[in-house]
């Protein structure tokens, strides 16, 4: 096909429409690859939050066992309980009896 251009500068015209349209696809084209790549990263942001969140709840646990335990703390019961726990130690008219068997 043989295209004939009259004088008038049609021939740039068709030129410059070309180069508009090829500049709109790449402009267009970079558009949608800058959104897919964001929309990528957006993704990722939540797996993260979802993730940070759990550790909050889990942290949230761990300090109301804390402040629970600390509560505890200064109770004659509880001192009691870490005396014997922690250093095996009883009290006075206590007698202590160790099962043989428990140890193997």
């Amino acid at each position: 096909m043989v295209m004939i251009y009259e004088r008038d500068g049609s021939h740039m015209k068709h030129k410059m429409n070309v180069f508009r349209v090829i500049l709109f696809v790449c402009i267009a084209g970079y558009a949608v690859w800058i959104l897919i790549a964001q929309q990528a990263d957006i993704n990722e942001n939540k797996n993260d939050i979802a993730v940070i969140e759990q550790q909050i709840e889990s942290e949230d646990l761990k300090t109301e066992e804390l402040k629970h335990e600390e509560s505890q703390i200064t109770t004659p019961e509880y001192m009691k309980k870490l005396a014997r726990e922690r250093n095996g130690m009883i009290m006075p008219d206590e007698i202590l009896y160790v099962d043989a068997l428990k140890g193997n």
